[in-house]
């Protein structure tokens, strides 16, 4: 960080592809999850991993089991496939730098906090696989749809309130434009690590 960026007081990082690869993530699930559809075949066990990587990759997220459904005409429930999705054990690593960054802003005194989007169960799995409360026991986590989801300022306005400080004090560190609303809707300063 360059000496302006340490002129906060509280810097809450965004958690999917800002302090790691949300790939790694993803990937391990849909190999369980492909493993799981295809009971003990191989061959169609890395046909379905393939398809489900390469459909997220092409296509994004949206509809990725409903679409995996089809094209292999499974009667498997979605449930299940979340399920699995949201509670896969697998190692994560911290980007390097961030984890660099962030015990450099823990030894000046500064606070630090994880605001993450998305299903609570799922991003706790990610947070546990990360190891990051025992790697920092220091940093706050937050779960913003346990508040209300991003670009809402009300999970950001949250960790202010708590750490006491105001919107100048802030910096918001993210990859992407919900990150960057949720930092403008918040009145606080945003970088974008990409």
């Amino acid at each position: 960080m360059n000496p302006e960026s340490l002129k906060y007081k509280l810097y809450v990082f965004d958690l999917d592809d800002t302090l790691y690869r949300e790939t790694d993530y993803l990937f391990a699930a849909y190999r369980r999850i492909a493993e799981f559809v295809a009971n003990g075949d191989a061959q169609r066990a890395e046909a379905y991993y393939r398809f489900l990587c390469d459909t997220f990759v092409n296509e994004g997220r949206t509809q990725l089991f409903e679409k995996f459904q089809a094209q292999f005409g499974l009667a498997v429930e979605t449930a299940q496939l979340l399920d699995i999705l949201r509670h896969t054990g697998c190692p994560l690593q911290l980007y390097e730098a961030m984890r660099q960054q962030i015990h450099t802003l823990l030894q000046q005194g500064k606070r630090v906090a994880v605001l993450t989007n998305g299903n609570v169960e799922q991003q706790r799995q990610k947070v546990h696989n990360l190891r990051l409360e025992s790697v920092f026991p220091e940093v706050q986590i937050c779960y913003a749809a346990l508040i209300e989801s991003k670009p809402s300022p009300k999970a950001l306005q949250y960790l202010m309130q708590q750490n006491g400080v105001d919107a100048s004090q802030t910096l918001l560190i993210g990859d992407s434009d919900t990150d960057r609303q949720t930092a403008r809707n918040a009145g606080v300063d945003f970088r974008n690590i990409k």
